[in-house]
């Protein structure tokens, strides 16, 4: 890493008053450090970074007379090529091109995520964990009438037609071998479904 540099130093580097780079440290640029009488000392790389990502680089400062970069701004200290196409470590940085599209992706996917937590408050989305519970409780509650069936139906049936224990336990039997048939195909199905 490169001697970090006073606010000033920065300033004159990057072709912006010395108030600016204050202003911008306000606004969250990070330092590098700090001089032992408490100044802020930067990384040129990083705050080039931070400027990119947090100020929009139109490279006019307005229609005023003589507004705009000056002569000697940050192409005349640092290399020939924007600081977005330099080399880092080695590898490529990516192109102007490459990083609006990225830029343009994340802040796609950070709308979406805004979107899914919109509709999540207003309760359209719901947790999955929160649609298992309910499922599971739903369908616990369906398995218990299941269960129920059988004894309920021959019950009903030995009453209306004067059925004995013996004639009460057969229809039961059949009624139970049915439901269970019945709960054999739902489960079958719902494997398939997967």
């Amino acid at each position: 890493m490169p001697d970090p540099l006073t606010t000033s130093q920065l300033a004159e580097r990057l072709g912006l008053a010395a108030s600016t780079v204050r202003k911008y440290a306000q606004e969250g640029m990070p330092p590098a450090g700090h001089t032992p009488d408490g100044g802020r000392l930067w990384d040129e790389d990083a705050c080039r970074v931070w400027l990119a990502d947090h100020i929009l680089d139109t490279g006019h400062g307005g229609r005023r007379e003589g507004a705009g970069r000056k002569p000697g701004g940050p192409a005349a200290h640092g290399p020939a090529t924007p600081w977005h196409t330099r080399r880092r470590n080695g590898a490529p940085s990516m192109t102007q091109q490459e990083y609006n599209k990225a830029r343009a992706l994340k802040e796609t996917a950070i709308a979406n995520m805004k979107v899914l937590e919109l509709r999540k408050m207003q309760g359209e989305l719901v947790e999955v964990e929160q649609v298992r519970a309910t499922w599971a409780e739903a369908l616990g509650n369906f398995r218990r009438a299941l269960d129920d069936l059988p004894k309920a139906i021959a019950t009903r049936a030995a009453m209306e037609l004067s059925l004995d224990k013996q004639g009460w336990d057969a229809l039961k039997g059949v009624v139970e071998s049915e439901v269970e048939a019945v709960r054999e195909r739902l489960l079958e199905e719902a494997q398939r479904g997967k």
